[in-house]
């Protein structure tokens, strides 16, 4: 028999009105009750916690979604993930141009090691075993391109200029005001220390081939102190390295455009001009048979290749290139993107490079695939190396090429 509580209704029967739950609801036994501070501010928490529970179950699950091990795309609208080439001339190639991207860190406060970093690539086809490599290297900085730049640019108040072997539309270009602040270096290197571009050109005495060198964060090191052709102090001109980090920060932000973007693209529109004339070449002392213009650098230098190459039609090739902006690949045609795309623009990479491949680089695949533009070439990293950190990868990324370019050509034997 059911027992019966006091009120005569049996305990366990499903009409029992729980007065306490339906209090909380403003409602008790069919009349509106009105609730008080303390129980609204209780109906209040107790709804937030709800929400709250929700909705970190929902960001873990997304997490986890997102940092899943599905394996990251080989292609997007404007790049394109391909293996190193088989060939022994192109990975030379390939050797050569990290190497001649190092360049601009190290030409004015060890020169030594500059030629040396160079010279190890140029004979990284000859076996240990085979006669010894040669002593010179086939490069050599030539600064002739630069020097008519800046000559034209001291002399812009002039109406005739008798000294310069540029056209009138060269004239024009070179007096743009993008190049007000170049100084040449005795290096030969030039450097704005406002908005942070280094750049050096080399040729190729075997080859002929002319390379046009745009630098990282911190290239031009020792720059600060200028001198002049005799030795002699001229002045201090400090504010390169920090307008190279305005310049990346502006960049990666999508703020605006850099100003040395602009000046890259207006450099090597000026210089592929030079380059394209053999009677200037030959007004200027240079073989009138050099070969087509070329484009590498090196983290930032690779961004100003990714943006510069394609307006112009320049091959280039970057090694651990900063990613494009916002702004930066706005700014490029959906044309020049698809040139880059179609082998216009190299892209050399190392895995789990801090600046360019990060760990979990398939969310950084799906969240900022377009911004380096052109064919990637993805290589691991290499503890030989002795720099396989997350500086080492980014910073050192010439000795990873090395090391695996070295592997690719042992394994063809």
């Amino acid at each position: 028999m059911m027992k019966l509580n006091k009120t005569g209704s049996p305990e366990n029967s499903p009409n029992v009105t729980r007065t306490s739950e339906h209090e909380l609801e403003g409602h008790h036994k069919g009349r509106n009750v009105k609730l008080s501070r303390g129980q609204k501010i209780i109906q209040w928490f107790s709804s937030l916690k709800k929400s709250l529970i929700a909705g970190i179950a929902l960001l873990r699950r997304s997490i986890k979604l997102s940092f899943s091990k599905d394996p990251a795309p080989m292609k997007g609208r404007y790049w394109e993930q391909v293996p190193l080439p088989n060939d022994p001339r192109q990975l030379k190639e390939i050797a050569i141009d990290s190497a001649l991207a190092q360049i601009p860190y190290t030409l004015n406060n060890d020169p030594v090691s500059c030629w040396k970093t160079v010279r190890e690539a140029e004979n990284i086809l000859i076996d240990s075993t085979e006669s010894e490599a040669p002593v010179e290297t086939q490069h050599q900085i030539e600064s002739r391109f630069f020097e008519e730049i800046i000559n034209n640019k001291k002399e812009k108040h002039i109406s005739e200029f008798k000294n310069t072997v540029l056209t009138r539309e060269q004239q024009d270009m070179a007096q743009n005001e993008l190049f007000h602040n170049f100084t040449l270096l005795p290096s030969g290197m030039i450097v704005d220390h406002k908005t942070g571009l280094t750049a050096v050109m080399v040729i190729n005495q075997a080859t002929d081939k002319i390379t046009l060198i745009f630098g990282g964060t911190n290239s031009a090191y020792g720059a600060s102190e200028l001198l002049d052709d005799s030795g002699l102090k001229i002045g201090k001109k400090p504010g390169r390295l920090r307008a190279q980090l305005k310049a990346n920060w502006q960049n990666l932000t999508g703020q605006n455009i850099p100003d040395c973007y602009h000046q890259a693209a207006k450099l090597v529109q000026l210089i592929k001009s030079m380059a394209n004339s053999n009677t200037l070449l030959k007004r200027m002392g240079l073989d009138d048979s050099l070969g087509m213009l070329f484009l590498t650098g090196h983290s930032l230098g690779g961004g100003l290749v990714q943006y510069s190459a394609p307006k112009n039609k320049v091959l280039g090739r970057t090694f651990s290139p900063a990613a494009l902006g916002y702004k930066v690949l706005e700014d490029l045609t959906i044309e020049e993107k698809e040139l880059a795309r179609n082998g216009l623009v190299s892209n050399y990479l190392i895995d789990n490079d801090l600046i360019t491949t990060p760990s979990g680089y398939g969310l950084w695949h799906k969240w900022l695939a377009p911004t380096v533009i052109g064919k990637r070439t993805i290589i691991h990293g290499n503890k030989t190396t002795g720099k396989n950190t997350l500086y080492g990868r980014h910073s050192w990324s010439h000795l990873h090429y090395m090391v695996a370019l070295e592997h690719k050509k042992k394994a063809k034997k």
